[in-house]
């Protein structure tokens, strides 16, 4: 029963229909406790739909600021096609700069509005289910009453248009709210990867770098994969080992970065950046984003996968194109 009360609490989309219907297959007797867990949480995320669309009153300032941020992400884009050293480094790099700001004023914009398209779904399971239990329906949480509550959301959300899309679906007025909640949940599954791969805090400093470059591009996040990690460690103290720079190690079976990923169990590599004398990994993000090729592959919009591998001044960052793992699980 505590399972079933939290699930009500907190959980939404087939999470939340199971936990109603479990509740209800334990049989008349515990309908009255179902109702009364319903009107609690029904009620609370009222309050929270109020508050949440009450800090949506400066919408039409974000609009005008996600405008400019998508006309300077727009450009930045197609100036990577065309990149080469100096100027065009230079300009890309200052547009960034500039996009990142924005960006972070959008973040409290796409998170309130992700809040509020999740409690109207939330909602909606739970109002179906108040009015198959309670008595009397309609004394709370009555049609005219709700139909004022979600037109207050949907003005404050600017679309009507709040079911939330698969992972990956960009599209339509709320697509900037949809890749901002991607790039959450691919943040959440690195937390958690970084700490099975052991990352030190240069190669985790760098993936988080290049992240927060796509993420400002419109390209989603890469995933940490512990594979990638292990071959890109395993590169970087080859070379510091035997003395060479290189993309082609001298090692039998390990010659290319395919292989070496290949060798860690990971089949779809997909590129390949080496660095020497890089004291951070902040640096040596830097020192790929000024080198038009390598900045290339660290904005490349089919690689899904990183690992990242340092050794003293020498590092090695591993692409991968094969599916997320986290979409898996």
């Amino acid at each position: 029963m505590a399972k079933l009360r939290a699930a009500l609490q907190s959980a939404e989309g087939s999470a939340l229909s199971e936990a109603i219907a479990a509740w209800r297959a334990r049989g008349d007797t515990e309908l009255p406790a179902l109702t009364s867990a319903l009107r609690h949480a029904l009620t609370a995320d009222a309050n929270k739909l109020d508050k949440t669309a009450a800090g949506l009153k400066v919408a039409q300032q974000g609009e005008q600021i996600e405008s400019a941020f998508a006309a300077l992400r727009a450009q930045m884009r197609a100036r990577i096609a065309v990149l080469a050293q100096g100027a065009a480094v230079d300009a890309q790099r200052a547009d960034y700069e500039q996009a990142a700001k924005l960006l972070q004023q959008l973040v409290p914009v796409y998170s309130r509005k992700h809040e509020l398209a999740r409690l109207l779904g939330r909602r909606s399971l739970l109002l179906d289910a108040w009015r198959q239990v309670a008595r009397h329906p309609e004394t709370q949480f009555g049609e005219a009453a709700e139909e004022r509550l979600r037109a207050r959301c949907v003005a404050a959300l600017g679309s009507d248009e709040y079911a939330a899309p698969p992972f990956g679906q960009h599209e339509g007025p709320l697509a900037g709210v949809w890749f901002y909640r991607d790039c959450r949940a691919i943040e959440a599954y690195n937390a958690e990867a970084a700490r099975k791969a052991e990352l030190a805090r240069g190669e985790l400093e760098n993936i988080a770098a290049v992240n927060a470059y796509r993420e400002t591009l419109g390209l989603l996040p890469l995933e940490i994969d512990v594979r990638l990690v292990k071959a890109a460690r395993g590169h970087s103290q080859e070379m510091a080992r035997l003395g060479y720079f290189s993309h082609d190690s001298p090692t039998a079976g390990r010659s290319t970065f395919t292989d070496r990923m290949r060798l860690e169990g990971y089949q779809a590599g997909g590129g390949e950046n080496i660095l020497q004398g890089a004291q951070t990994g902040q640096q040596a993000f830097w020192i790929w984003f000024e080198s038009p090729g390598h900045h290339r592959n660290m904005a490349a919009a089919d690689f899904q996968s990183i690992g990242v591998g340092q050794h003293g001044e020498l590092w090695t960052q591993n692409f991968g194109m094969g599916e997320r793992a986290m979409l898996g699980e």
